[in-house]
């Protein structure tokens, strides 16, 4: 649970 919670935010800081 919380390693997936890392990865969507390290996705949405690449993208934005």
């Amino acid at each position: 649970m919380s390693g997936r919670f890392e990865v969507e935010k390290v996705e949405v800081r690449l993208r934005g």
